[in-house]
């Protein structure tokens, strides 16, 4: 039986804990590009295999066309379980998109080989696509797809010793309430939303943590760009 990998939520967050960069104030004397540019770097800085994300993080980005059915005539039969690429001994970009809606270009992405975690219901056309164009994937055994079996799988596949949550709040939520998150990584921005209604670095929907964790303080620095990264460990 495989050992999951150590889990860290790193985050970039203003002091409303609102996650939508484009959408603070401005820090007065500092660079929002050099503050994200040192969210990235301290992201490096982890060594991890990779990081998990969401569909809509990722919609951005997912730019490929639909294969045809003409097209997919001449391509093999896809495998319903895993399909590894040749660029998975890359860091992974681990994509949840249990309906298969992403289409991709090619499997990198800013130099992160794109592995996808799909539900079960995924047409064999949408993996056929995927392989065609060098992604990899994997399909879970229900449509809601469990974290603690993806953690699972990309120990076992991937020999995936830490990774890295950087989703949207529902995403960073979902690992969180399951129980699978050991630590919190957060760069904190001089910097305000203020919107109601939007994305937070968590959200468990109606599902409350008040006597499932406890937070401890492991780190704290004043970083560049008026920025100070906090790290906290997550007993469950």
């Amino acid at each position: 039986m495989s050992q999951r990998p150590e889990t860290i939520c790193h985050m970039i967050t203003g002091l409303d804990a609102h996650v939508e960069v484009e959408r603070w104030c401005q820090t007065d004397g500092a660079d929002r590009d050099e503050q994200v540019e040192l969210y990235f770097e301290l992201q490096e800085s982890f060594g991890a295999r990779g990081y998990i994300v969401g569909r809509v993080t990722m919609e951005p980005y997912a730019e490929g066309g639909i294969l045809s059915h003409q097209e997919a005539e001449a391509l093999p039969k896809p495998s319903r379980t895993i399909h590894i690429a040749d660029n998975a001994q890359e860091s992974l970009a681990i994509v949840l998109d249990p309906k298969g809606k992403l289409h991709w270009k090619e499997g990198m992405l800013d130099g992160d080989h794109l592995l996808m975690a799909l539900g079960p219901e995924v047409s064999d056309l949408h993996l056929q696509e995927l392989a065609a164009r060098g992604v990899s994937y994997l399909i879970a055994p229900e449509a809601d797809i469990d974290p603690a079996w993806l953690l699972d799988q990309l120990a076992i596949h991937f020999e995936a010793k830490r990774v890295m949550v950087e989703g949207g709040g529902v995403i960073n939520g979902l690992f969180l309430k399951a129980g699978l998150i050991d630590e919190i990584s957060l760069l904190m921005v001089p910097a305000i939303d203020g919107a109601q209604g939007a994305r937070n670095v968590f959200d468990t929907g109606a599902v409350s943590l008040k006597d499932s964790l406890k937070l401890a303080l492991l780190f704290v620095e004043a970083k560049p760009h008026q920025t100070v990264h906090l790290r906290y460990k997550v007993s469950n």
